[in-house]
């Protein structure tokens, strides 16, 4: 937002798109909107990865052997590039739910 004047960005990994620039005085139902539309976003639309879980502790539920099987998420031990246009891998460090003691 530049004064009144508001112009809406997307980013993704692939890029960014934006929306034509509009007076939020003159068109104060659009600004309300997007506005609003953000604001309920789930964390997915935000750009969570969505296969990672939280109940108290991170992780994430993968089959197995023809079992699901859940793998605690502890801290991550590597971040990629935290540009907005990359792979930006994460590598976590991980153990299994089953075992007694965390690694």
């Amino acid at each position: 937002m530049c004064g009144s004047t508001e112009r809406l960005w997307a980013f993704d990994r692939t890029g960014a798109v934006a929306s034509s620039s509009f007076d939020i005085n003159k068109h104060g139902l659009e600004f309300v909107k997007a506005t609003l539309g953000f604001l309920f976003m789930d964390e997915a639309a935000l750009g969570f990865d969505p296969s990672i879980k939280e109940d108290g502790q991170r992780f994430i539920e993968i089959a197995r052997n023809g079992e699901t099987e859940r793998l605690i998420l502890e801290c991550p031990i590597f971040r990629g590039n935290r540009s907005i246009v990359c792979r930006a891998s994460t590598v976590w460090k991980a153990y299994r739910k089953s075992d007694k003691t965390p690694p």
